[in-house]
């Protein structure tokens, strides 16, 4: 079941029960050790929400999706949504070359056309 939690994007995966929110970096907080928000210094991050969902964060979003210089970018966070699902099911990412990809060509195409 998918959750409502406001983004850009959301990609639900119904053949694994797993959804993936695209947002903006702006609304990623951090808070270092002194418990301070800091500035985040990256253009994508990917986070474990829990075990039947994940964030990627990217800069811009709504701009980058449309931008082709952003793509390899958002494709190295869609390849990190990947990793999570492939620990998750206990697979080795390697060993699911195809699958792997097929997840990466539906996932990159969700986020970047309307």
């Amino acid at each position: 079941m998918v959750k409502k939690i406001k983004a850009f994007r959301t990609i639900y995966l119904p053949h694994l029960d797993y959804t993936v929110y695209v947002k903006d970096l702006s609304e990623l907080k951090l808070i270092n050790e002194s418990g301070v928000e800091e500035q985040i210094a990256t253009g994508g991050y990917t986070a474990k929400i829990d075990h039947s969902s994940c964030a990627i964060f990217f800069e811009d979003i709504k701009n980058s999706s449309k931008n082709i210089v952003a793509i390899p970018y958002l494709a190295h966070e869609v390849m990190h949504v990947i990793q999570l699902l492939c620990e998750r099911s206990q697979m080795k990412v390697e060993e699911e070359k195809e699958h792997t990809a097929y997840l990466m060509h539906y996932i990159l195409n969700q986020i970047i056309n309307d």
